[in-house]
């Protein structure tokens, strides 16, 4: 085997060298002349190493892997490929990773970019199918959905939604929704992967409603301490009411007037908000859904009310008894906050009167009558005894006759029997005493029921206990000189002091009165006269039941309970009835002095009483003619 190498030492004279293996390794060289002589060793190693060096073909055939470089592509920088995941979620990238690492967070970040863009030349929302949902969203950002995507605020339009994820993960993030056609604009939340519901829709509006406010109530708000230990808010001049920011941070503090307009300003940054200055204020409030960022169950508004018969003014204070949505169609709910007067009126009125126990459509002769007692009924009322009375005048057509009144505790010798021209005449034809005996012509036999000509005997005794009916119901919703009409053909007109009271609608402020509104108001009526049925009203103005006071109902469904009644209570569950709790107590306006309480709820098996709370707090049921006191309540929605 021989290697021939060039030998080039001598340019001008170029020389072929030779490995000789059969002259023992001699090297050997043809000159030009073709004389073949020794090559000198010091030049031939000379030769050999420059050609060696100057060779770049790898004449030892060295690898990649030989020399440590197995891992590195034979490419130039541009022409790499580098390989990759893209990333679950979006993250920063972090000095020192690895590439594959970065590039799978460049991918992601790129990936939701385009997402985004889909093509279009500026940001615009991502459009949701019409059969997504919302609840599904994950990459915050804009979107644009339909209505009948799921979980928007409403399937009346199509909505612009605004995602917004927490900076530690999906689980909590938040949405604003804003109406295509409305533009009214909703907020929810979701915390621990659930989402809430949407919050009532607002307008533009609304938001700002409380710029140009200029007039004020005729009050102050005062906090929801008991009277013995009560704490002014603030302390100014009635006519410009401001709450306290205060109030949010600290449970209880005394305000002067030289602090109110840095409260003020306080309460701008704090809240967003500028002070409540009108009743108008606070409906507005309590549509745009942040009453509750003003107001707190507890809270107290001072106004006035004026019993215009007597022309006296008294200050009133409103308690903040509960913000339950109300409904004024019995269909749509409206974000809503209820008030109730802290103090009783000043003075009481029948719930309603004794009803008649006879009716005359046709007229009713001069002469005897007798009527029999078909029941027992406490002390006086004696099953199978027989009164009889003589009328010495006529009664006319559309007449009736009433009496007997208190006749389970009122001896009979003290009975009457009237007699009257119509239901609303004030004073009767005549008056005249029963006695025992059955003489002259039977009118019928008193049940607890009515029975054919006869009123149930209860109400005759002691009148009617069914809200729809009453006239406290009609009073209170009243503004009117004569505000009384019969609801039924046994009903007599209210006693003459309380004809001569101006209906009580007639002493609320006009600003107040025209936020206030007719809601829909359920009480179920007596299960002995009136079948247990559930009597739904619209009233401005009602007396609160005993589910909404926070006592044991005998049938649910009256009204949820006021969170107001369950604080000052202080109890888990409602109270029962019969029990005493002087947290209930309530005081006469103006004299601080404690009356009985009239609520609305019917005594369920009995035709002539309602509940009430008396003077130390006791709950129990009393007939329906005591003249109690009532603290009204209402709903600004």
């Amino acid at each position: 085997m021989s290697i021939r190498y060039k030998y080039t030492e001598n340019e001008t004279a170029a020389t072929d060298v030779y490995f000789n293996e059969e002259t023992h390794g001699e090297y050997m060289g043809f000159e030009q002349d073709g004389v073949m002589k020794k090559v000198p060793a010091s030049l031939l190693k000379t030769k050999i190493l420059a050609d060696h060096l100057a060779d770049v073909a790898n004449p030892h055939e060295v690898t990649q892997t030989q020399v440590g470089l197995s891992n590195v592509p034979n490419v130039t920088t541009n022409n790499q490929t580098p390989t990759y995941t893209v990333a679950e979620g979006l993250s920063a990238l972090v000095s020192g990773e690895v590439l594959s690492t970065a590039f799978g967070k460049l991918a992601k970040g790129m990936l939701s970019v385009i997402a985004q863009l889909d093509g279009k030349s500026e940001y615009r929302g991502t459009l949701i199918a019409s059969d997504g949902d919302l609840n599904t969203l994950t990459l915050t950002g804009p979107y644009t959905c339909y209505g009948t995507t799921s979980n928007v605020p409403s399937a009346t339009e199509n909505w612009f939604i605004i995602h917004l994820n927490s900076n530690v993960n999906t689980a909590s993030a938040g949405q604003i929704a804003i109406g295509y056609t409305t533009g009214k604009i909703y907020f929810r939340n979701k915390a621990s992967s659930t989402w809430s519901a949407w919050s009532t829709g607002v307008t533009p509006a609304e938001l700002g409603y409380l710029s140009g406010v200029t007039s004020a109530i005729q009050g102050q708000i005062t906090s929801k301490e008991p009277a013995a230990n009560k704490t002014t808010v603030w302390a100014e001049t009635p006519g410009d009411v401001k709450f306290p920011t205060e109030k949010l941070v600290d449970a209880r503090f005394v305000e002067v007037e030289a602090d109110i307009a840095d409260h003020e300003t306080r309460i701008q940054v704090l809240e967003g908000f500028n002070p409540l200055l009108t009743w108008a204020d606070v409906q507005t409030a309590v549509r745009a859904g942040v009453v509750e960022k003003y107001l707190a169950i507890g809270d107290q508004i001072a106004d006035t009310w004026i019993d215009v018969a007597a022309g006296t003014t008294y200050s009133m204070n409103h308690d903040v008894v509960h913000f339950h949505p109300a409904t004024k169609d019995g269909t749509n709910m409206l974000p809503a906050i209820g008030l109730q007067f802290h103090e009783l009126l000043p003075f009481g009125l029948a719930f309603s009167n004794y009803q008649a126990f006879f009716l005359c459509p046709d007229g009713l002769a001069a002469g005897t009558y007798y009527v029999e007692v078909g029941v027992n009924w406490g002390t006086y009322v004696v099953l199978g005894a027989k009164y009889q009375f003589t009328l010495t005048q006529p009664v006319p057509a559309g007449g009736q006759l009433s009496g007997f009144y208190g006749a389970p505790d009122v001896a009979p010798a003290n009975w009457r029997v009237y007699s009257w021209a119509s239901s609303s005449s004030v004073t009767p034809i005549e008056t005249v005493t029963p006695s025992a005996g059955n003489a002259g012509t039977g009118l019928g036999t008193f049940l607890t029921t009515v029975n054919g000509d006869l009123n149930s005997i209860q109400r005759t005794a002691y009148g009617n206990n069914r809200w729809k009916d009453s006239a406290m119901r009609q009073w209170l919703n009243s503004d009117a000189v004569s505000w009384w009409t019969p609801q039924t053909a046994w009903d007599r007109c209210p006693p003459a002091a309380d004809l001569a009271k101006r209906g009580f609608l007639s002493g609320l402020p006009a600003d107040l009165l025209a936020v206030i509104a007719q809601v829909k108001v359920t009480t179920y009526a007596n299960t002995l006269t009136d079948g247990g049925v559930a009597d739904v009203t619209y009233d401005k103005i009602f007396l609160p039941s005993l589910e909404q006071m926070y006592i044991n109902p005998q049938i649910a469904g009256e009204g949820t309970y006021w969170p107001y009644w369950k604080n000052r209570l202080n109890v888990a569950s409602p109270v029962a009835q019969g029990g005493t709790y002087p947290a209930l107590i309530k005081y006469r306006l103006g004299t601080g002095t404690a009356e009985y309480q009239r609520l609305r709820s019917a005594s369920r098996g009995f035709a002539n009483t309602t509940w009430s709370v008396n003077t130390s707090g006791y709950v129990y049921y009393n007939s329906a003619v005591y003249a109690y006191r009532p603290s009204p309540a209402c709903v600004i929605c």
